[in-house]
């Protein structure tokens, strides 16, 4: 996906508090129209420069993609764009707790998935039921599934071959 003016839009009126916040990105042309909606638009040219004068900068999210990118290459064997929500998910909390003992993140872990209650979008998982959409901004769109179909084997031992 591209960074335009209509996905900046949706995401960051979904996701950011326009009003009491700073605008911080790279040199990007699809966030020049939301400028306007925030205290302030402070821009990183990173062919030039890391850190601004003002020390702008938006190192923490080129570290979250740098995460991101080695947990692809790393920990997952196949990813579903449907799902990338999930996976981003769980490398915000890997950064968030980097520097916390192993005991500490199973209690944080376990703490937060036991006080949630069911999942809408995990409830049946093992049974077939998969998403059928991609969560993007600002329209999602279908996601079929990858892989081979869920249940029954298409041939049944009545044309002479046993289920697998």
């Amino acid at each position: 996906m591209t960074e335009d003016d209509a996905i900046a839009k949706s995401v960051i009126g979904d996701f950011v508090a326009s009003s009491e916040s700073y605008l911080n990105t790279d040199s990007a042309t699809g966030y020049a129209k939301q400028k306007d909606s925030f205290l302030g638009h402070r821009a990183v040219t990173h062919s030039k420069e890391l850190v601004g004068p003002d020390g702008e900068n938006n190192n923490q999210a080129e570290e979250f993609n740098f995460r991101y990118d080695r947990a692809e290459k790393g920990i997952y064997l196949n990813i579903e764009a449907k799902y990338l929500l999930d996976y981003a998910v769980e490398i915000a909390f890997r950064s968030d707790t980097r520097r916390l003992p192993n005991g500490t993140q199973l209690q944080i872990a376990l703490n937060m998935a036991l006080s949630v209650g069911p999942s809408q979008f995990w409830r049946g998982f093992t049974h077939g039921r998969h998403r059928t959409l991609e969560p993007l901004r600002p329209v999602p769109r279908p996601a079929p599934s990858s892989g081979p179909m869920k249940g029954r084997h298409p041939i049944s031992s009545a044309n002479g071959r046993p289920p697998r």
